[in-house]
């Protein structure tokens, strides 16, 4: 477009129409400007917009993975915590205390333990209610680091877009702010101008018949392609 209007500006010098020369050299450099400013648009779409997504998209991934592992151990931790309580509960309804492997450190009278579910829970299958201990530990270990972690992506990922969205915006100000101010001088350009040119002005169309036959397409084109349109 801003190289057509280039075209028609010289043109229209030829023809001496100053109205129409300024006319299409205020086109031809508003939009070539504006394609300028286009582009500047799209690469920064492209680069601070696709690429930025792109990291995110990754760090999520790495979010996703730390999440799934979390969930893995707690349902473990679940798991065995469950097969644990349902053995005491059945150790417990069968009275049977030689198999709760109470260890010489049980001080409650085998009554006390018949008769107290809380305290025979306590007492009872001392190894695997140790070890379950343990895994529980492990885990809360573990889901601490991974709080920790959150933690630390969070504030880094706050920083990040803060900083990038930041310059983000201040571009794209400065990109609009070049095509505001374009517009505002075509606002100006087409405000200041008081009379209007006809085309069909036969001054005009006299200063036609001087210029080459190849430089306008012929009535019959220029009627077709107004149809065609």
């Amino acid at each position: 477009m801003g190289k057509i209007h280039s075209k028609m500006a010289r043109i229209y010098t030829k023809l001496k129409v100053p109205t129409l020369t300024d006319t299409h050299e205020t086109l031809g450099e508003a939009f070539l400007n504006l394609k300028t400013s286009c582009q500047k648009m799209v690469k920064l779409i492209n680069n601070d917009f696709i690429k930025f997504f792109r990291y995110q998209k990754y760090e999520l991934s790495a979010i996703e993975d730390l999440l799934n592992a979390w969930s893995e151990r707690r349902s473990e931790l679940s798991a065995t915590e469950k097969k644990l309580r349902e053995k005491k509960d059945m150790l417990f309804t069968q009275k049977l205390v030689a198999k709760w492997g109470l260890g010489p450190g049980c001080k409650e009278s085998v009554d006390t333990l018949l008769n107290n579910r809380t305290i025979a829970f306590k007492e009872m299958l001392p190894s695997e209610t140790s070890e379950a201990h343990i895994q529980r530990v492990h885990y809360g270990f573990y889901a601490n680091k991974i709080v920790e972690e959150f933690t630390r992506m969070n504030k880094k990922e706050e920083d990040d877009i803060k900083r990038h969205f930041l310059k983000v915006a201040k571009d794209s100000c400065d990109i609009f702010e070049e095509i505001n101010v374009l517009w505002a001088d075509m606002v100006a350009h087409f405000t200041q101008i008081k009379d209007v040119v006809d085309p069909s002005d036969e001054k005009i169309v006299r200063a036609h018949e001087q210029l080459p036959a190849n430089t306008f397409a012929k009535k019959e084109e220029l009627a077709a392609m107004k149809k065609n349109n």
